[in-house]
């Protein structure tokens, strides 16, 4: 299934990419959740998780503007993973006003299982390329990303729904 106006033959070089790269998109996020739930994990939250293995201590706030969501938005997603036993926050032995996030060794299991997926849809979905075509698509995601991030950083205002720092998000 293509982008109702990439696929046409009319259709400019660029949206005929923008096109491809949609599809890219939404076919790896449909492996990613098919892949992660056969595992009893979801991947917003495990993004989450992955945040925190790579900055034991990270802060609510940090972890948020990490992820490019809003702080209520991680904080359901804390919630939760406090209940499940994955995440604990942590007063900051320094400075008492700050509460930081780590891992359970629940958390670190699932991580390993999380970093085994991932692995296990980057050899269905790259693997199969040439090292020169991953060697380019490498390159070409890179410009892509360097593209989007000049975008982003033209409109440099904070989310709609960010929210003032509440109590332990510092």
């Amino acid at each position: 299934m293509s982008h109702p106006h990439s696929g046409s033959p009319d259709a400019s070089p660029t949206m005929r990419a923008f096109g491809a790269f949609h599809q890219a998109m939404l076919a790896h996020r449909q492996l990613l959740f098919r892949e992660m739930a056969e595992h009893g994990l979801h991947p917003g939250q495990a993004f989450c998780v992955a945040a925190i293995s790579h900055r034991e201590g990270i802060t609510q706030a940090e972890l948020a503007e990490e992820l490019g969501v809003s702080r209520p938005t991680v904080s359901v997603m804390l919630r939760k993973l406090e209940r499940s036993r994955v995440v604990e926050r942590r007063t900051d032995a320094d400075d008492q006003r700050y509460t930081r996030l780590h891992l359970t060794d629940e958390g670190r299991a699932r991580y390993g299982v999380m970093h085994t997926v991932l692995a296990e849809i980057a050899e269905k979905a790259i693997a199969p390329m040439s090292a020169a075509d991953q060697a380019e698509l490498t390159r070409l995601l890179g410009m892509l990303s360097d593209n989007i991030q000049a975008a982003l950083a033209e409109g440099s205002a904070p989310p709609d729904d960010a929210a003032p720092a509440g109590e332990g998000d510092r």
